[in-house]
């Protein structure tokens, strides 16, 4: 079973998408997390099952269904997975392949058999625009963290990452990060017998030595290891002081230069990504008034539309540079996706094909950008804003 989580969801959702062949199966499940609404998960997930199991039939009789159903079937007698589920539930299958994705917010349940997967309510997930990375640092540990407005969850960093001080100084030479820990003290400071002033301030210099260096070696670590691979920004949760020394040795482009000062362990998970958001929020708010302001400059070229059919067409060719999306907003139809024609939805199906969702499935498959956009922050009433390549 694959349960693919957010730290990983653009590489497996990429893929995923790049090679789906019809029926492409969706099923969402909003969650619940305390007990005991909890033990209604699996009822719940097979309600929607059977839903998926009729949209199936109805519109692809003539598919293997009990291949196509299987992984969910083992999802809904997964006691462990549900145990602990996520604020979300998407599940995804078609012939040869089955993917679970755990989002940090809730989602409107939904069960349907398509041409294509169901993915707009996966797209803020995917939006780098709203997504950040916070680093936790004291003078002896630090814990790393990604995610968004709604959620922030903990990466595992791996073994040779430089997590704590203590660590660190066992393994003097970290020859993947380039490290070498300078904690050379002068001749007076190696008198550790002396109770002199001096000796003492000796110890204390090759302490704050050693923090300098512990600092120095994570700043690398995250820069080369999660910065620079994801183009995230960086926000650093730290008490004053250690903010001041750590800002003034980071090679880091990706880290702001506010952050949260305050002692990261004394906020719960929650009150940290609220903090965090807080210092992002102002510039993710910008950049929505500027892609409206884009918009509205491209219609204004001819480079820019909220036609349907113009729209559909351009995303077919690969001609949608940026596609806005409104949030819950759905266009029942299907988008043929050789030609860009629009097509309706059949009168008897269970639940309906979305034309939002085709057009960001195409424009995200040829390389376009997609946002998904409150409606307050839309350009227009249209449900979607696309400019062109061309």
């Amino acid at each position: 079973m694959n349960y693919s989580h957010q730290e990983t969801l653009t590489g497996a959702f990429s893929e995923f998408l790049a090679g789906a062949k019809p029926p492409c199966l969706s099923l969402y499940l909003p969650t619940h997390q305390s007990h005991p609404e909890r033990q209604q998960n699996p009822i719940l997930f097979r309600n929607l099952l059977k839903g998926l199991e009729k949209s199936l039939e109805q519109s692809y009789p003539d598919s293997d269904q009990s291949e196509l159903l299987r992984g969910f079937e083992e999802l809904a007698n997964d006691e462990k997975f549900w145990s602990h589920p996520p604020q979300g539930l998407a599940v995804f299958a078609a012939p040869g392949m089955f993917h679970t994705f755990a989002t940090p917010r809730t989602v409107l349940p939904l069960a349907m058999a398509a041409d294509a997967f169901h993915i707009k309510p996966l797209i803020r997930l995917l939006q780098t625009a709203g997504r950040y990375q916070v680093l936790c640092i004291n003078r002896q540990e630090i814990q790393l963290y990604e995610g968004n407005r709604d959620a922030l969850k903990e990466i595992k960093l791996p073994p040779e990452f430089p997590r704590t001080l203590a660590a660190l100084l066992n393994e003097p030479s970290n020859a993947l990060y380039n490290i070498n820990l300078d904690t050379k003290t002068t001749s007076s400071e190696k008198e550790s017998n002396d109770p002199s002033p001096h000796s003492h301030h000796g110890r204390v210099h090759e302490k704050d030595s050693d923090v300098v260096s512990f600092f120095r070696a994570v700043d690398r670590a995250v820069s080369a290891g999660y910065s620079r691979p994801s183009g995230l920004p960086l926000v650093l949760a730290a008490l004053h002081e250690h903010h001041t020394l750590f800002h003034k040795i980071s090679q880091n482009p990706f880290i702001k230069k506010e952050g949260v000062e305050i002692n990261p362990d004394s906020l719960s998970i929650d009150e940290l990504r609220v903090r965090a958001w807080k210092v992002l929020e102002p510039k993710y708010q910008a950049k929505l008034v500027r892609l409206a302001e884009d918009y509205a400059n491209a219609h204004a070229k001819g480079t820019g539309s909220d036609n349907l059919a113009e729209v559909a067409k351009m995303a077919s060719s690969g001609g949608v540079k940026t596609l806005l999306v409104e949030s819950e907003r759905r266009l029942p139809g299907h988008i043929d996706h050789a030609t860009g024609l629009i097509q309706r939805n059949p009168a008897n199906v269970p639940y309906e094909d979305d034309l939002l969702d085709d057009l960001v499935e195409l424009t995200s498959s040829k390389g376009g950008e997609v946002m998904e956009l409150p409606k307050e922050n839309m350009p227009n009433d249209a449900g979607f804003a696309a400019t062109f390549r061309y």
